[in-house]
C-alpha cells in the first residue's frame, strides 16, 4: 500500500521532471525532507508491526526501506511497462511476504 499510494502521487512525473527537481537545491531540499517523513512514519509502522508480533522480531527496518524506496524509485523512473501499479505492489509485496524459495 506504501508504495501503491507514492507511486500514485509521482506516477506521472518522467525524467525531465525529476532532473529539474534535482538541480534545483530548494526542491532537493524539500525532498530529502518528505523522504525523511516518509521514512519515519514507516519506521513507525514497522516497529507498531514488530511489537504486536505481526512482522518479525529481527526484521531490520533500514532494509525494508531500502528495498521500498528502490522499488519506487525504479517504477517512478523507468516506469512499469505491462503492470499497472497496484500489480507491481501486489508482486513485490507476495515477494517480501513469501520470500523466493519453495518451501521445503
Amino acid at each position: 500500500m506504501i508504495i501503491g499510494l507514492l507511486g500514485d502521487r509521482f506516477a506521472n512525473a518522467r525524467a525531465p521532471f525529476h532532473a529539474d527537481v534535482e538541480s534545483t537545491p530548494a526542491l532537493v531540499e524539500r525532498v530529502t525532507s518528505a523522504r525523511a517523513q516518509v521514512d519515519e512514519r514507516l519506521d513507525t509502522v514497522l516497529r507498531a508491526g514488530i511489537a504486536s508480533g505481526r512482522f518479525r522480531a529481527d526484521l531490520d527496518p533500514h532494509c525494508v526501506r531500502l528495498v521500498l524506496s528502490a522499488t519506487l524509485d525504479y517504477l517512478q523512473r523507468q516506469g512499469h511497462e505491462r503492470m499497472s501499479m497496484v500489480e507491481a505492489c501486489e508482486g513485490l509485496y507476495d515477494m517480501l511476504a513469501r520470500g523466493l524459495l519453495v518451501p521445503g
